[in-house]
């Protein structure tokens, strides 16, 4: 080997330990999800291509009434988790509980790690037996928001972790998305929709527990139209104020948080998709910063795993979803 060489390979080391990375090896990722997802992840993993690389892609087909559709969904993924090429599977959308289910055991049972968007609604049994499989084939399963690395995020988290600040204020939590009402499992798609807010609520606040419950829809969930909203305010004991708002079919999709309080009035807003065209990523990406946490904590000895939050998560999700049928939304 000559000097240069040397000088190089000694170089690459030096930021293999100041990244907490374990081998110069990428790590093979997988992506699942609908075609428009996986290319934002695609673009961001061109972006990382320092500690990891893409080798396969499934693009799950639009749901319909097949007896098949199931069948043919499961192959394909099958297909991508048992590609030795792949020991990283993220799931970028999805809106099949059912479907997210059969990807998470099967990437745990063949030992790949995973990250998911989406909140699966596991009971506390089952939760607890695939944690103990993924503690044994010392796998990480990562729930993850890419909101969660905005600075405004931290920001708003930061406030609310004070006590006293708890009192009063209102908690925006909003999403723009689209819903085809031909498709079967748009209820799915709205109890991710509610479980995901949910679920970034009690990241910022993991105490949080609503004595009231009230909601405002233009029209039924069955006859979703253009611009159509649903709002969920849940409000505790003090008066604090948290509004989930959905809006459906405005062309954009999106996801908004804010924070009213006194002095602080904190907004930030993450377009995925602006007037149908995707955005250009860049080191300032929240899909980038995600992707990029996520790969070096697979490397950590103490990995992120989904936790028993979760169930706290999809027990405030039914309790939201039973009013929503008692007050005719759905």
């Amino acid at each position: 080997m000559n000097a240069h060489f040397l000088y190089l390979f000694g170089h690459l080391r030096l930021l293999e330990e100041q990244h907490n990375l374990i081998s110069l090896n990428k790590t093979g990722i997988g992506l699942i999800g609908s075609s428009t997802h996986n290319s934002w992840y695609t673009e961001a993993i061109l972006h990382s291509q320092h500690h990891c690389e893409l080798k396969s892609v499934c693009s799950l087909d639009f749901p319909t009434h097949s007896a098949s559709y199931f069948v043919r969904q499961k192959r394909k993924i099958e297909q991508l988790i048992e590609d030795d090429a792949v020991n990283t599977i993220i799931v970028t959308s999805i809106y099949s509980d059912e479907l997210l289910k059969f990807i998470i055991r099967a990437a745990v049972d063949e030992g790949k790690h995973i990250l998911v968007s989406n909140v699966p609604n596991y009971g506390t049994n089952e939760l607890n037996e695939l944690l103990k499989l993924a503690h044994y084939n010392d796998v990480n399963i990562c729930l993850d928001n890419a909101l969660y690395f905005s600075p405004q995020y931290d920001e708003i988290k930061s406030l609310l972790s004070n006590k006293n600040t708890l009192n009063t204020g209102l908690l925006r939590l909003s999403a723009h998305r689209q819903i085809n009402k031909d498709d079967y499992l748009s209820h799915d798609k709205l109890r991710f929709l509610i479980s995901g807010k949910i679920s970034l609520l009690l990241s910022i606040l993991p105490k949080f527990q609503f004595e009231s419950l009230s909601v405002q829809y233009s029209r039924p969930f069955s006859f979703i139209e253009d611009g159509d909203v649903l709002i969920i305010h849940l409000k505790n004991k003090t008066g604090f104020l948290v509004s989930l708002e959905l809006f459906f079919n405005t062309g954009n999709t999106s996801d908004q948080l804010s924070l009213i309080q006194g002095q602080h009035d904190l907004q930030f807003e993450s377009f995925l998709i602006s007037n149908n065209q995707n955005l250009i990523a860049d080191e300032n990406s929240l899909i980038i910063k995600q992707l990029d946490h996520f790969i070096l904590n697979l490397h950590k000895a103490n990995k992120i795993v989904i936790t028993s939050q979760l169930i706290h998560v999809n027990t405030m999700t039914e309790s939201i979803l039973t009013h929503l049928t008692i007050n005719q939304f759905i």
